[in-house]
């Protein structure tokens, strides 16, 4: 009983002696992992058209919503790498926005 208690402290005093590896590498593994269980199936993908246009209009509104919080942040600090990714989700967020307006457009 001592030695696995033994395991498990020294288990877990290594986790607590390297919280970055922690916090950067296992707790965002758990998400993925369980993504990835759920990719196995290749039927839960299959979406319509009209669902496919609301996930790129919610990506329009999060890039726009994130490009507005950068530029007011470079205004605010005068941080050139809040500029860099202010243009970079203002970039993205209007061809997203351009391409899911096309099929729109294009069927009426």
């Amino acid at each position: 009983m001592s030695r696995l208690s033994h395991s498990f402290n020294s288990f877990f005093s290594f986790f607590s002696k390297n919280e970055t590896l922690t916090k950067y590498t296992i707790v965002p593994s758990i998400p993925l992992l369980i993504i990835s269980i759920l990719s196995i199936n290749s039927n839960t993908w299959v979406l319509s058209e009209i669902h496919h246009f609301y996930i790129e209009m919610f990506a329009v509104i999060l890039a726009s919503i994130l490009s507005f919080y950068y530029v007011s942040r470079y205004r605010t600090l005068d941080d050139k790498f809040s500029l860099f990714l202010e243009i970079g989700f203002l970039t993205m967020g209007t061809l997203v926005a351009e391409i899911a307006e096309c099929p729109v457009l294009i069927i009426k």
